[in-house]
Formats: structure tokens, sequence, C-alpha cells
């Protein structure tokens, strides 16, 4: 069974970017990723243009010299349902503030939420909470980082690289 998570860039209207990824959505594996290796709004835009992923990997792009699907998946590179499985309806997703993106997570069976910021942050969020009068959102001015929201206090902090040990 998979660790779901939910991976969303905040875009420069205020709205939300978000896409599905099935595996090891925990901070000690996506979270770690995120923070080494999709840090740049442009390379987190580039990863929403994969649609949902089975699993987020270090690379974005396959080596074009070799295949690259489901099947036969490359080292280290993201696995996307759209490019490698060819399934529809795996788009990115658009979400018209952020208690839209929450409630939209808040039903799915996500365990992990995580949320780029402008500033080359990202937010991460456990959906598990014991209840929803636990949820907070702090705010992070000139903060850098992916952040995150903790599912058992339902509260947004930055991501650092302690979270994923």
């Amino acid at each position: 069974m998979g660790t779901r998570s939910y991976i969303g860039i905040r875009n420069n209207d205020k709205t939300i970017t978000g896409i599905y990824c099935h595996w090891d959505g925990q901070v000690n594996h996506t979270g770690r990723i995120l923070l080494e290796h999709y840090n740049t709004d442009v390379i987190v835009k580039e990863l929403m243009k994969l649609g949902d992923l089975s699993s987020l990997q270090e690379k974005l792009n396959p080596n074009t010299n070799q295949p690259h699907n489901f099947q036969n998946q490359q080292e280290n590179v993201c696995v996307s349902y759209w490019r490698d499985c060819g399934q529809k309806g795996t788009e990115s997703r658009m979400f018209t503030n952020i208690e839209k993106y929450e409630s939209q997570m808040n039903n799915s069976g996500v365990e992990f939420q995580y949320l780029f910021e402008h500033d080359d942050s990202f937010q991460f969020y456990p959906q598990r909470r014991a209840n929803k009068s636990d949820k907070f959102q702090y705010l992070f001015e000139n903060e850098s980082g992916w952040r995150f929201r903790d599912g058992h206090t339902g509260v947004w902090k930055v991501l650092t690289v302690e979270d994923c040990v």
C-alpha cells in the first residue's frame, strides 16, 4: 500500500496547481527529494506538467536513449501516470485557494501534503489529524525551503533537512 501525497505550487494569482503522488509520500522520501531536487519554481512547474505520479524521484526526465515506462523504469527517474503509463485524466489540478487545496486533500486519503511557495519554499502536511479544530495556518515571511502541514497538529511549517531524517 502506498503512502500517498499531494504536491502543489502556489501561483502568482494565489491559485494552486497540484499533483497526486502514490508511493513514498513521507517526509524522509518525498520531502527530502523536494528539498534537494525540486527547489525552484521553474523545476516545480516542470514537475506539475508531468501530472499525477506513481513515484517522485530525483530526476524529472528519463534518458531518451533508454526505455522508461511503468514496467521498465530508469533508476531515480519520476514515474508519471500520463507520460510513462499513458493514463488519461491524470493532469495537474487547479485549486482556487489554499482552503480548496486543503479541503480536497482532507477528503482524498492523502497522508502528506506539500506546497511550494514563491519564496522558493515548500510546505508539507501529513493528513492524519485528530480533529478539524486543530487546524492552524502559520505564515512564514522571509523564509525559504519547502513547507509542510503536520497532520497531528494541522500546522503549516517550513520543511527542513532535519524533518527528513
